[in-house]
């Protein structure tokens, strides 16, 4: 048994989709400190505080992603991520195009 079927049994899914917007709340505390130090921006590059923010950011994306994957799992929405990540990626491709003054 993997270890999202396991949480799956142990927990319901209003514990899992909680989770999940907490998990996503950190991440966004993180992306707002990110940007609350770019004033500090150095010639190098970033700052030693965005550094250590993308860091973070990095350890709250992975803990997103593997959220995503159990409310996936649980909901059984293999099938409609895949067709909406297809028409997403369309619509940005789109977006991109009008950016760049190429109307589709």
């Amino acid at each position: 048994m993997t270890p999202i079927e396991s949480a799956r049994r142990a927990f319901d899914q209003d514990f899992h989709v909680t989770v999940l917007i907490e998990e996503l709340s950190e991440l966004q505390k993180e992306l707002c400190k990110f940007l609350r130090h770019k004033e500090e921006d150095t010639a190098l590059g970033l700052s030693f505080k965005q550094r250590l923010c993308a860091k973070r950011i990095a350890s709250e994306i992975a803990d997103v992603k593997m959220r995503i994957q159990e409310i996936e799992y649980i909901f059984d929405l293999s099938s409609e991520i895949n067709a909406e990540s297809i028409n997403s990626i369309s619509k940005f491709e789109k977006t991109i195009q009008e950016k760049n003054g190429k109307k589709t």
